[in-house]
Parts: structure tokens; C-alpha cells; sequence
């Protein structure tokens, strides 16, 4: 069976189509749902009731002054989200002053995080532990497309030293230790997403994408 065969321009052509299709749908919805609509939970992992957590810490904390980063990926489904919030359950355990940490949201490359193209960044300010672990939010304001992406977690000073909770639910990530890189996977943490779903027409042309991915691989299987 002969596969139909795709000029290359067309496909380039479908491809940008599809991109400022999409980009265009999460702008709208930016500008109609402003002010006006309520975000909705869009990721949970939830936090699970222990005293267990994932360290993070800056490279001169205290007791051990190891430098400890947290990796947590996560997946769109759906056509894009429209991220409002980003919210992790922690606290601070020592520190000079205040252990915040650094939550910063990069792509996915390969099944790896792309740490070397951040998408945005925020600062997340956790109580101390004496009080509990508690949620907090912080704004993002940025539009995904469907995809696979991470949240890295990092201590904002080098003698910080926070606890982020474990998580009930989601995909599990790694941490890994500053000295010599070595990296340790363990179950999902706790974080929690807020924002609006991109509507559906952004879907058409996501199919046709897909499509033409797909007429692409016939036609290398039949080379």
C-alpha cells in the first residue's frame, strides 16, 4: 500500500498554523477570562499526612552543608493550560534569616529537564516547620502547550534548608545532590496547579499535526 506523500511546505505550513493557533487560543483566553472567571485546580498531587519529606538545601546549610535540588515533572493533556498559580507544601527548617525557596517551571527534553531554558520562576516563602507544612502559592501567569514539563525546586540562599511534603498522587521525580551529582528517584512531591483549560478549537489543528506526523512516519517506513 502506496502512503500519500506530503510536500515539505505544506507540512511547515501545518506545523506554524498550529503553533499560533494555539498560542493564540491561550492568549483569548488570558483576555476574556481576566479578572472575571475563577481558576480551577488543574493539578493536585495532594500531601500526604507524615513527617517524611525531600530535603532542599543550599550548598553551606547546616548540619551536613549539602547542596540538595528537588526535580517533580508533570503532564498537559489537554490543548494548552493557562497557568494562574504554582503551589508547593513545605516549610523551612534553618537558616540565617528565612529558608525560601526557588520554584522554577522548565520544558521537558528527552525525559529530562531543560534546566538551561526556564520558562518562569517564583519565590515561595514557607513557614517554619515548628508551625507545619503548609501550601503556598505563587504566581506564574504563563501559557503551556500540551507536554510534559518539571518543576525544579532550589534553595534561594546557600544556607537555606527547607521540606517539601511528600505528595499522594502524580508522576514521581528525583533529587539531586550538589557534590557530585549523583541523583536519587523517589515518588511525586507536593505541588498543585491553578489556571483555566485552553478551549477546544486549538484541538483541529492540533489533530492535523498529528497527522501529518503521522504520513511522515509511513513514508520513512516505506523508504
Amino acid at each position: 500500500m502506496k502512503s500519500v506523500r506530503v510536500p515539505m511546505w505544506l507540512g511547515r505550513a501545518i506545523y506554524i498554523t498550529t503553533r499560533i493557533w494555539v498560542a493564540l487560543s491561550v492568549i483569548l483566553v488570558c483576555l476574556f477570562n481576566s479578572g472575571t472567571a475563577h481558576a480551577t485546580m488543574l493539578l493536585d498531587n495532594g500531601q500526604q499526612a507524615t513527617s517524611y519529606s525531600y530535603g532542599v538545601s543550599g550548598k553551606d546549610s547546616l548540619p551536613d552543608k549539602v547542596e540538595w535540588k528537588l526535580f517533580q515533572p508533570f503532564k498537559i493533556t489537554d490543548p494548552a493550560w493557562q497557568i494562574e498559580t504554582i503551589g508547593v507544601a513545605g516549610c523551612q527548617s534553618e537558616g540565617i534569616q528565612e529558608s525560601s525557596i526557588i520554584g522554577a517551571l522548565v520544558p521537558d527534553l528527552g525525559g529530562r529537564p531543560d534546566e538551561g531554558n526556564p520558562i518562569q520562576h517564583a519565590t515561595y516563602s514557607l513557614t517554619p516547620c515548628i508551625v507545619g507544612k503548609e501550601w503556598k502559592d505563587e504566581s506564574f501567569g504563563v501559557g503551556l502547550l500540551q507536554g510534559r514539563y518539571w518543576m525544579i525546586f532550589s534553595a534561594a540562599t546557600e544556607d537555606g534548608r527547607s521540606s517539601i511534603s511528600f505528595g499522594e498522587y502524580g508522576e514521581g521525580g528525583f533529587s539531586r545532590r550538589g557534590y557530585d551529582g549523583a541523583e536519587f528517584t523517589h515518588g511525586p512531591c507536593a505541588i498543585r496547579i491553578t489556571g483555566e483549560v485552553v478551549p477546544e478549537p486549538g484541538t483541529i489543528f492540533l489533530l492535523g499535526l498529528g497527522g501529518f506526523g503521522l504520513l511522515r512516519r509511513q513514508k520513512s517506513d516505506n523508504r
